[in-house]
């Protein structure tokens, strides 16, 4: 791991070090956070349509009459949801990320762990 490079260093180096890899690691979340709060935004505007962009077609629904009753495959409803998971699991990927002050800590920090 990169905190190898400074496992012989004083204490104040590896200090700053961590205080880098913490504000590395803000940013990464923070910016991991926006991308997907704007993937979800344009999926939004995309379905609904804004006062700038039209109602764009992005899933395709089968109507299908049967003995006199209209149906929809997949439903209505079974549409809602799988868009409701797919924002739900796009949300998720941003508590799944691996925390980069885990995964470069000083090797000394890891053992005590242990």
């Amino acid at each position: 791991s990169s905190s190898e490079t400074f496992k012989n260093d004083s204490e104040e180096v590896q200090r700053e070090w961590l205080k880098k890899v913490e504000a590395i690691d803000v940013s990464v979340e923070e910016a991991l956070r926006q991308a997907v709060r704007r993937s979800l935004q344009e999926l939004s505007r995309s379905i609904n349509g804004d006062a700038k962009t039209e109602v764009q077609p992005l899933f395709s629904i089968l109507v299908v009459l049967q003995s006199s009753k209209v149906e929809f495959k997949p439903s209505i409803p079974e549409l809602a949801q799988t868009i409701t998971a797919v924002s739900r699991e796009a949300i998720a990927t941003t508590k799944a990320m691996l925390r980069l002050t885990e995964t470069l800590r000083p090797t000394k920090d890891k053992d005590k762990d242990k």
